[in-house]
């Protein structure tokens, strides 16, 4: 066990648990889950500051924004890499700083996946294969603009994804077929 800036680190049965603001002495509080899987895969990089996670429950998927890498990674639920996509840019199939993510299961015969690529401000649609379908919002400040958007959800029952547009400090509403721009509030 090893003390790394304020937050304790030890070796369980070959994971890593840290607790921030633990004490040396202090067990580390209960894993909820655990990603039993290898992790990284062969050829595939580690990740780099991941952000957010969504579940894929009608394929058993986990779905994560893995920022630093300009990518979204797919595992299995028992951690299994299973694909990644996207690289780092600003054009169709690539993200910058990506960092909420969601999955729409139902959408047609493949589901989707939103992903808020932060410093691109926009939001891009992707098939569960991660293939590119479309991009909406822009840079800027006003109706439909984005500037860093961190965090996308879908309501499905109203068909529009809500978008925590960060330094715009509101919610931007879009339809979820489209990406045409409904509301912002907040």
């Amino acid at each position: 066990m090893e003390q790394r800036s304020g937050a304790r680190v030890e070796q369980q049965s070959g994971a890593t648990v840290a607790a921030k603001g633990a004490r040396a002495n202090e067990a580390a509080p209960p894993m909820e889950a655990s990603l039993t899987g290898a992790l990284p895969a062969p050829g595939h990089e580690p990740l780099q500051s991941p952000w957010g996670v969504a579940i894929d429950r009608s394929r058993g998927l986990v779905v994560v924004a893995d920022s630093h890498n300009h990518r979204v990674c797919v595992y299995t639920e028992r951690g299994g890499f299973v694909r990644a996509f996207g690289a780092r840019g600003g054009g169709e199939g690539e993200l910058l700083y990506p960092r909420g993510v969601c999955v729409d299961e139902w959408s047609g015969s493949c589901a989707e996946i939103f992903v808020a690529d932060c410093m691109n401000h926009r939001v891009v649609v992707a098939t569960a294969d991660g293939a590119f379908v479309r991009a909406f919002g822009r840079h800027g400040r006003g109706p439909g603009e984005l500037m860093n958007p961190n965090g996308v959800c879908l309501d499905r029952g109203r068909g529009v994804v809500y978008v925590s547009d960060c330094m715009n400090h509101r919610v931007s509403v879009f339809r979820a077929d489209d990406g045409a721009f409904v509301e912002a509030f907040g």
